[in-house]
């Protein structure tokens, strides 16, 4: 992508958006996903911006109600997760956190991250609750 793009991208965060998220889906279907979260945004009365890239890289900024957010970001993980895209949370309101997971679905190999954490940081002073499944 060009300069544009990325500079777009940085408006969303200096625009003070409350929730930021990134989006990655397969190509073919970054243009009805935007729409829906569009159509979601509109119902709900939720501030809304979007920045795409045609491989399928969106980053979205939300001004909402706390209680939206978490409505919105499970409505649209579980619409993106459908067909193998994610939502991973870039930024979290104060008001959602710890009630938020940032990663989102926990993988396959969530048994071996674990194991790696408990190997390198016995006592789990690094981050804690930051990664993927609250590692």
């Amino acid at each position: 992508a060009d300069d544009a793009i990325w500079q777009r991208r940085q408006q969303i965060f200096d625009s003070g958006y409350e929730l930021v998220l990134k989006i990655s889906v397969i190509s073919s279907e970054l243009c009805p996903v935007l729409s829906e979260l569009q159509k979601w945004a509109a119902a709900d009365g939720v501030d809304l911006i979007a920045v795409c890239q045609a491989t399928g890289l969106m980053t979205i900024g939300l001004n909402s109600h706390p209680d939206l957010g978490v409505r919105f970001l499970d409505r649209l993980r579980s619409r993106v997760e459908s067909f193998g895209g994610s939502a991973v949370a870039l930024r979290i309101p104060d008001a959602l956190r710890g009630s938020v997971d940032a990663w989102g679905t926990q993988s396959n190999a969530l048994p071996l991250m674990r194991e790696i954490k408990r190997r390198f940081d016995p006592g789990c002073i690094l981050n804690p609750g930051r990664f993927v499944g609250t590692i």
